[in-house]
């Protein structure tokens, strides 16, 4: 009997119900380092529902250990980045509130000869909007986490986290193994083989084999516990995820294959907000604002890491254009001309629509295990 369509390509299908359930019931759950660090960036409520669920997957959960040392590593960088982002604000606030001032200022007699609008409505408009902003801004720092208590290592948060992982981080690798693994690494990313190889140009073996590190540890630890695994990150690249019309279906074929081939036993992936979705299905359910809350940070990051994309695209773009010019680069002046117009054309559409072309990964669209 010939084999299905379906078990020759299984990589390319969702898990069955039969694999569903066995993640459902007895995967071991793996933290990336940015889904630690998620913490600090979700909402107070949401952040507190997802560290009780993480607190509820008990000995389930796991972390690699260059997972645990890149959250160690970042966790300052990503909370006085929110602190500046704050002082940011305000500046912007400040400088805003003055430019209006100054404008009403200059047009205060016409304004108080008018009868289109009284002078002293307009001030309080000004002093409401004022008032609303500063509320915002005084609420937006109480919920920031002391920078004082964090650079002590000591503020609620990390002091939680640190409780959770207590005896759950994987061990140190030694100087051979991580020797062994960029050696591999090499070979991988010279044929593009997942994940990582799209950090091939970072500087440092850290950054540019990190994610490759966190894989091997993955793979090594299930093969000694032989349970599905199921890993949560923010990873939004294509090194990690299956992009189809620029929206993530799940982890790439290549990982869940390279995964069931050295454990037997079945991998997937989730985005903070999509295991938060699915938190019911392991056992602990969350209310649905704090799931709408990491949903949005989702999208919006998604959104913003899209427009750098677009910036940087465009960019790109203008350089070629300009090295067109350069009768070396490009000698046949017809060449040049046709390919002048076919990115100039590209270039003028692409800034007027002001959105990017080249989409990344919607990792909330990673679909839900049936229940």
């Amino acid at each position: 009997m010939r084999p299905r369509m379906r078990d020759l390509f299984w990589s390319y299908y969702p898990p069955t119900e039969d694999n569903w359930t066995t993640i459902n019931t007895s995967a071991f759950i793996a933290l990336d380092a940015n889904a630690i660090l998620h913490t600090y960036r979700l909402s107070p409520v949401a952040s507190e529902s997802w560290l009780s669920l993480l607190e509820s997957l008990g000995e389930r959960l796991w972390v690699p250990y260059q997972a645990a040392h890149e959250y160690q590593r970042n966790r300052l960088s990503v909370i006085s980045g929110q602190h500046r982002l704050i002082t940011d604000l305000k500046k912007l606030v400040d400088q805003a509130w003055r430019t209006l001032q100054e404008g009403f200022e200059k047009r205060q007699s016409d304004i108080k000869r008018s009868r289109a609008v009284t002078w002293q409505s307009l001030e309080e408009a000004l002093a409401e909007a004022r008032r609303q902003f500063d509320e915002v801004i005084a609420a937006s720092r109480s919920d920031q986490v002391d920078l004082v208590a964090a650079s002590e290592a000591n503020d609620s948060i990390h002091t939680r986290i640190s409780e959770i992982l207590a005896s759950r981080v994987g061990n140190k690798p030694d100087a051979a193994w991580i020797k062994k693994a960029i050696e591999e690494g090499k070979e991988r990313y010279a044929q593009q083989i997942p994940p990582g190889w799209e950090d091939a140009k970072k500087s440092g073996a850290d950054r540019q084999f990190g994610d490759l590190f966190i894989w091997l540890q993955i793979i090594e630890h299930a093969e000694t516990v032989r349970v599905p695994t199921v890993l949560i990150t923010e990873e939004k690249k294509s090194d990690w995820l299956r992009i189809e019309f620029g929206k993530s279906t799940g982890p790439l074929p290549e990982l869940r294959e390279e995964f069931t081939s050295r454990v037997g036993e079945p991998f997937w992936l989730y985005s903070v907000a999509g295991f938060m979705r699915a938190a019911e299905n392991f056992g602990y359910a969350i209310d649905r604002p704090a799931v709408e809350d990491a949903e949005q940070l989702e999208k919006e990051t998604l959104d913003s890491d899209r427009n750098d994309a677009t910036t940087s695209r465009v960019q790109e773009l203008i350089a070629a254009l300009e090295r067109l010019s350069d009768d070396e680069q490009v000698p046949e002046r017809e060449l040049r001309s046709a390919i002048e117009s076919t990115l100039g054309e590209w270039l003028s559409s692409e800034l007027e629509a002001r959105r990017p072309r080249l989409t990344g990964p919607a990792a909330t669209n990673i679909p839900n295990p049936p229940r």
